[in-house]
């Protein structure tokens, strides 16, 4: 019997080159950006505005988002189905309810990033050298190769997420006890960990490589060490958009046994590490261009225009879930995904569901 279902159109491999180019192009230019421009506003706001000194502004950094986030985990199922109710009733009512999320958790984001970052410059100053850099760095890679928390690593550009999910108030966690409806304390414990524990080990990989590259890359000339970091951070995104198909397939190859499995996280966890440095990179030479031309004399009101600015743009881009660098807070398992997606940059033009993902989504959190 013929088929009722219409036949797909093959799209011509021009579409497909177009689409790609304007992908990257609205992820490397407008979101990126806006992004580091809200983290470098919130960041300064919170320099200005906590008092004490430099390790009672740091507590108080995590005093204020850590809560946050903790809540934001505790809740996510009475916050999914609450989604559920109100977009049952207003599809407008839904999306300011879900842009108010993505803002409040993007700003508790910064506020933990800052207090996990600070401290351990505050109590463990000697380390401000580039072996004690290095060291920070190789120790916050390695803890996350431990915990397969590899991916957490990178960010905007290389992962991205639009304001179109179906189930935005999800926090997968790393022991997946979010999957469990009732209130425990396993449950309690995972979200302690996944959104602290973890998140604390990809804070000191990106301080300790931030630092490092501070303190040997041409140290002398300031302008140029950032336009530099620039030019490698976008360099590394630039190969990685050509690269990740090949590597995404080989990872998709060694699949069966468990010694493919371990030769495929170490391929990803590798290629992850060369892409996670480029991000790094990009956004030390972006925020400090901000530094450098955003009203240098004037810092709280600059941090005021970055914050507000940045988030501006990223709402009106529909990619306001990107604003926690990257789409969200929760663990993304390293290896778990066996079809060599997880080595894939992150789409923005292609990123939006379609409805029966949404529906499909929306009957799981209602359960």
């Amino acid at each position: 019997m013929p088929s009722d279902q219409p036949e797909a159109v093959p799209r011509p491999w021009s579409w497909w080159a177009r689409l790609k180019i304007s992908d990257f192009l609205v992820i490397a230019v407008v979101i990126t950006p806006a992004v580091n421009l809200f983290w470098r506003g919130t960041w300064n706001l919170l320099e200005e505005s906590l008092p004490g000194d430099a390790g009672s502004r740091a507590w108080l950094s995590l005093a204020i988002g850590s809560p946050a986030l903790l809540l934001a985990g505790l809740l996510q199922h009475p916050l999914r189905r609450l989604g559920v109710r109100v977009q049952g009733r207003s599809m407008l009512g839904y999306h300011v309810l879900g842009m108010l999320y993505s803002y409040v958790i993007a700003f508790a984001s910064v506020s933990q990033w800052r207090g996990f970052w600070n401290l351990p410059d505050y109590y463990i100053p000697q380390m401000a050298t580039p072996s004690g850099y290095g060291l920070r760095t190789i120790l916050g890679f390695v803890v996350m190769v431990i915990l397969r928390t590899v991916l957490l690593g990178g960010g905007c550009p290389r992962s991205v997420s639009v304001d179109f999910d179906p189930d935005p108030f999800r926090v997968d966690l790393r022991f997946h006890t979010n999957k469990a409806e009732r209130f425990s304390w396993r449950f309690v414990l995972d979200v302690m960990f996944s959104l602290w524990a973890c998140d604390f080990a990809t804070v000191q990989y990106w301080a300790g490589l931030w630092g490092f590259l501070d303190v040997v890359l041409f140290p002398d000339n300031l302008c140029f060490s950032y336009c530099l970091s620039v030019g490698i951070g976008y360099g590394v995104y630039v190969l990685a958009t050509f690269a990740q198909y090949p590597v995404s397939a080989l990872s998709k190859h060694l699949q069966g046994t468990d010694k493919e499995f371990w030769k495929r996280l170490a391929l990803e966890d590798a290629y992850l590490l060369i892409v996670n440095s480029g991000v790094v990179n990009i956004w030390r030479g972006v925020w400090s261009v901000y530094d450098c031309y955003i009203l240098p004399e004037q810092p709280k009101l600059s941090a005021w225009l970055s914050h507000g600015g940045g988030a501006a743009v990223c709402f009106l881009v529909f990619a306001g879930r990107s604003l926690s660098n990257g789409g969200g807070i929760g663990v993304s398992i390293d290896g778990e995904a066996d079809d060599g997606t997880a080595v894939l940059n992150s789409s923005y033009l292609q990123a939006a569901p379609n409805e029966t993902a949404r529906r499909n989504e929306l009957d799981v959190s209602t359960n």
